[in-house]
């Protein structure tokens, strides 16, 4: 239902992610006489935000058909941007495997999707190795550059009059009773805005509550250097997704050293708030080296150049939270990416504009739910139990508890 909304002269953004810079550059451009102010506590590129990495996946692999189709929107943006590779994606699963087939049933009418029914098949398309026991390849999907892009999007919204940016930490919201009237810095300042947009990622739930709606997960990624001679020799390997594992893999040969870039898309660990260890606890570690293997024996023995935690904002149904928070009157959450977010990139801004306002076609499904139990949208692997606490695993030397 469409609201009744008056543009207000300023609109506080707390965040410079995927969620806050798309929204930005829909709201300067829809209210040219309203002033957005983005606030984050670093300048692009912040090192500890999802979005800023070498690769990020570009599919419409889903088996919820909404977000397919939205994935086939922002696929028809993606397509000519600099930042885009059109590698495919090989999605498989080591065993019978619901999200995959009904991943395969969304996308196998747009053409250029192939069945993969063996090992056989799978090895064929990469790199020596192979991941799944069946599955399918999506020769429309691909990858995209994800720093390159957020800098291109910095650029564009920063080039707009009504847009300025800060660069502050903010330590919490700024309430006249129930109503926020815009944040406060961990300086002291108060800025006052009609309107607060939380896109904070995986800190959004520390600046307000919102009862497990949306928590942090922390991911395991490794980085794997190349000769030139071995990036170009892999140039046309697809990206693969194993749903079982959770592990996927994505060669970036134009980065400067080349990289393949292992990664495992699970329940993760848990913290109350990002925490970045110098190192992978050893179960998520020995998780990507077995990837390694498996997918690339060549490079079984080669130690990863680098490793992070990459820090998710789970929804207990992988659904975005994107809403008024019921509890604060100017107060509009734009969140939960669950690790599926940066794809969207050129249609999300559009979207969350849309619920803003009561329009659009997201606004229950990313709204404010009663049920708040889940594991995601099934898509995630290598896990039985749920997260487990990072801190947890640090401590006990990286005892397998995932």
């Amino acid at each position: 239902m469409a609201l009744t909304f008056t543009p207000p002269p300023t609109i506080i953004i707390v965040g410079c992610g995927v969620f806050g810079l798309s929204t930005a550059r829909t709201l300067s451009d829809r209210y040219p006489s309203t002033k957005v102010l983005v606030i984050d506590k670093h300048a692009l590129p912040c090192p500890y935000t999802a979005s800023i990495d070498s690769s990020r996946i570009v599919r419409a692999d889903y088996a919820d058909p909404a977000y397919s189709t939205l994935g086939q929107d922002a696929l028809k943006q993606w397509a000519g941007h600099p930042t885009f590779r059109k590698t495919g994606l090989v999605v498989t699963a080591d065993d019978d495997n619901k999200y995959l087939k009904d991943s395969y049933n969304n996308v196998k009418s747009e053409g250029g999707v192939e069945y993969l029914p063996t090992e056989k098949e799978i090895k064929g398309l990469m790199a020596g190795g192979c991941s799944g026991a069946s599955g399918y390849v999506n020769w429309n999907s691909g990858w995209v550059d994800a720093e390159a892009a957020m800098r291109i999007l910095y650029s564009e919204v920063e080039s707009r009059e009504n847009v300025r940016f800060l660069i502050a930490e903010v330590s919490g919201l700024l309430y006249s009773g129930r109503k926020v009237l815009g944040v406060k810095l961990v300086d002291g300042k108060e800025i006052t805005a009609r309107l607060t947009i939380l896109a904070a990622g995986a800190w959004t739930p520390s600046l307000v509550a919102l009862y497990g709606r949306a928590v942090p997960s922390g991911q395991a990624v490794a980085y794997l250097t190349l000769s030139q001679e071995e990036a170009t020799r892999y140039a046309s390997l697809p990206v693969l997704l194993n749903l079982t594992t959770g592990t996927f893999i994505i060669h970036s040969p134009n980065t400067s050293p080349p990289t393949i870039k292992f990664a495992r898309h699970a329940q993760g660990y848990a913290s109350h708030t990002p925490v970045f260890p110098k190192k992978l606890p050893q179960e998520g570690e020995d998780a990507l080296r077995d990837t390694v293997k498996r997918l690339v024996p060549e490079f079984s023995d080669r130690p990863f150049e680098k490793t992070r935690v990459c820090w998710y904002t789970d929804t207990p149904d992988g659904d975005f939270l994107v809403t008024w928070h019921p509890e604060h009157e100017g107060l509009f959450i734009a969140s939960g990416g669950s690790g599926h977010a940066f794809k969207f990139l050129p249609v999300l801004g559009d979207e969350i504009g849309d619920v803003l306002v009561g329009k659009g076609r997201f606004g229950k499904k990313w709204g404010w739910k009663e049920h708040v139990e889940g594991l995601g949208d099934g898509s995630r692997g290598g896990c039985d139990g749920g997260r487990v606490p990072l801190e947890e695993l640090l401590r006990e030397g990286g005892e397998n508890k995932l």
